[in-house]
């Protein structure tokens, strides 16, 4: 069963060893559930072949679909993909951090597992603090698709992740705290000059649209 790490929001200390401890069973191949701004999320290292089949293995997910990943600043994004058109920069000044996943065409030195052969790289960083830290202690982009059983019920506190998963990874962090439910990352593919809709989530088209001065709902 996985080891449950609480989070004491009023102990500095507490909050830097769980994530200390976490980015530790990370960088060794290991795999972490943690909170980010929608779900609990599933965290390995992205660049760790082996480690990132086993995502897909606990969570009995099919290996066409890609998993997204989390980046701590700007600088990271370069790793992972081929390029960063203007459009992409300018949504990555107006809603980074925050609940947008951009898909970027992926740079060859990205395993294919994690793309599902699909030749994009779903790519955001997180407004969450504890996942941004998370992140930034690894040193390297983490992984972050829902915590659970592909296709069951998202997972909003770490009792839904040790219920669904617990048995099968290292760590859970617990925030104490409940995720809303509802909607995850809005997703924009940004592979091309123009902008294609994969999901609406948190983040309303028209506020991404009017950003951009395009009208998102014509690629529905």
């Amino acid at each position: 069963m996985a080891e449950l790490l609480k989070i004491d929001q009023s102990d500095p200390n507490n909050f830097h060893k769980c994530i200390d401890k976490s980015a530790s069973i990370i960088l060794s191949g290991g795999l972490v559930a943690f909170p980010t701004d929608t779900f609990y999320g599933l965290g390995v290292n992205a660049f760790d072949e082996s480690a990132v089949k086993k995502v897909f293995q606990v969570k009995r997910r099919d290996p066409d679909k890609p998993l997204l990943v989390l980046i701590f600043d700007h600088s990271q994004l370069s790793r992972l993909i081929i390029e960063e058109l203007p459009i992409a920069t300018k949504l990555i000044k107006d809603f980074w951090p925050g609940p947008l996943t951009l898909l970027f065409r992926v740079a060859d030195s990205v395993p294919k597992v994690l793309t599902g052969g699909s030749g994009k790289i779903g790519v955001r960083i997180p407004d969450k603090r504890l996942a941004r830290e998370l992140v930034k202690k690894v040193g390297l982009p983490v992984t972050a698709p829902s915590a659970n059983i592909s296709g069951g019920p998202n997972p909003l506190i770490a009792r839904d992740v040790v219920v669904s998963i617990g048995d099968q990874i290292d760590i859970i962090i617990d925030d104490g705290e409940r995720r809303e439910g509802g909607k995850g990352s809005t997703i924009i593919d940004v592979s091309t000059s123009h902008p294609l809709v994969i999901r609406e989530g948190r983040i309303p088209l028209k506020d991404i649209g009017d950003a951009i001065g395009v009208d998102l709902n014509l690629h529905l």
